[in-house]
């Protein structure tokens, strides 16, 4: 081998079971706590029912509480994001189909319009529910 030459090594790590049994009941307690969430209950309404039926404590129901709280922040934030950004294409197809001299082409940029204004309302009632 050369001095210059490099070499890559790749390590592949098998998962532990142990960590493989936590991580499954990690997801299954964040699902049921969103659940509860969704119902309209208040998480110290909950808690100690899942510390028993889980066989969790409480800083591990908290850190899957916090992780669920994340990702729905996450969730609601780039829900607004597509909203703006569908709003500013339904702008420029707008404009792009007044300017479109060919009645082929603005068919097809109506049709575009069209199914962005209905990605749009969808899109506003989604986040709405959220």
């Amino acid at each position: 081998m050369s001095k210059d030459a490099i070499v890559t090594y790749q390590t592949r790590i098998e998962p532990h079971p142990a960590l493989q049994a936590y991580a499954t009941l990690h997801n299954l307690v964040e699902h049921k706590i969103y659940a509860q969430l969704l119902a309209g209950k208040k998480s110290n309404e909950f808690k100690s029912t899942f510390l028993t039926q889980y066989g969790i404590t409480g800083r591990q129901f908290t850190a899957a509480l916090i992780n669920l709280e994340g990702k729905i922040s996450s969730v609601k934030a780039l829900g607004k994001n597509h909203v703006q950004e569908t709003k500013l294409r339904i702008k420029d197809y707008t404009r792009r189909v007044e300017r479109e001299q060919n009645p082929f082409k603005r068919h097809n940029l109506s049709r575009r319009l069209s199914s962005l204004k209905l990605r749009h309302q969808r899109l506003t009632e989604q986040t709405k529910s959220i």
